[in-house]
């Protein structure tokens, strides 16, 4: 069972990470796409049983397209150990 804190920490994550996507000056091919299946994921967090693949599947996705973008990418980073907190 994940701790409130973990569910709030996971939350703050990907709060962060749709900021940062949206303030980025760099050019992302898919910037739309990207900040929608954030978007999503934020939306899945919020859930009361949030789902675990829906979660890591989404966060894949964004890690892939924002690889190149080393603050988007450590921030997907932070996101992904945040869904491992909460589901471990």
């Amino acid at each position: 069972m994940a701790t409130p804190k973990a569910v709030e920490d996971l939350r703050s994550s990907l709060s962060d990470l749709l900021d940062r996507i949206s303030r980025c000056e760099i050019d992302l091919a898919d910037r739309q796409l990207v900040e929608e299946t954030t978007r999503r994921a934020a939306a899945e967090a919020a859930k009361e049983r949030p789902n675990r693949i829906v979660l890591t599947g989404g966060l894949y996705a964004v890690g892939e397209s924002v690889a190149g973008v080393a603050s988007l990418a450590s921030a997907v980073m932070a996101s992904k150990d945040a869904v491992k907190a909460v589901f471990s």
